[in-house]
């Protein structure tokens, strides 16, 4: 157990700390797999559709794919399935896969899994007085759709905001900084949890306090922060 005195707000961080990994890994990643090309097609000449097939096309050219990609289903497809192979956290195929995923919350095929412990602290952490935010390399429209329809039910009126990379990527200092002008919070009144210590790093270097998460099925770390197994052990 660890108290955090003078904290403003949390900032979580949502794969391997709200949630399980295997959610992630097992559920969402191929749901949004199976699905895409069936959304591709029918939605393809949807705007937003659009712009992220074209963004998709201009990552391609990056010196990380050996792919040719062009302005088709077939060929994005096959790019959003190396790219979830490959685990890169690019922004567009985030939005896209949002997009899959409403569909699947939408009739209840999916369900957000969330840890038991995390809506009594919630909760408990709003009744103190503390601003929630969400971290996510995922979308924030993914975000919102995971806590709209989690297996603990709609938890949104718990969460103050939401932020995906278009503010910056995890590992970088300079993120975390765009972060607190957001919310309008000076650093060191800032909590951030996450299971990865390259991020708390990050974190860390900006001025917020930090801790790490040890839930099931994470990678097992070597840290100086403090380590958690559940937001049971964090008193704000």
């Amino acid at each position: 157990m660890k108290t955090f005195d003078n904290i403003d707000a949390v900032v979580l961080d949502i794969e391997g700390t709200t949630t399980s990994i295997s959610f992630v890994k097992d559920v969402l990643f191929p749901y949004a797999v199976d699905h895409v090309e069936e959304f591709l097609v029918k939605n393809w000449n949807d705007e937003n559709v659009q712009r992220l097939v074209k963004n998709l096309v201009d990552e391609a050219k990056k010196d990380d794919y050996n792919m040719q990609v062009e302005e088709t289903v077939v060929s994005i497809v096959n790019f959003i399935k190396l790219l979830v192979e490959m685990d890169k956290k690019v922004t567009s195929l985030k939005e896209l896969q949002g997009l899959i995923w409403k569909s699947g919350y939408d009739d209840r095929s999916l369900l957000g899994h969330v840890f038991g412990d995390v809506e009594r602290n919630l909760r408990q952490w709003r009744e103190n007085g503390k601003r929630i935010y969400i971290y996510s390399s995922g979308s924030v429209n993914a975000q919102k759709l995971l806590f709209g329809h989690s297996v603990s039910g709609d938890l949104t009126s718990l969460i103050d905001g939401y932020f995906d990379t278009n503010i910056g990527q995890k590992r970088v200092s300079e993120s975390y900084e765009k972060i607190c002008e957001s919310v309008e919070t000076r650093p060191e009144k800032l909590l951030f949890l996450t299971d990865i210590p390259e991020e708390a790093i990050a974190a860390k270097e900006s001025g917020y306090f930090v801790g790490i998460l040890s839930r099931p099925g994470n990678a097992e770390v070597s840290t100086h922060f403090p380590v958690f197994k559940s937001f049971d052990e964090i008193v704000l």
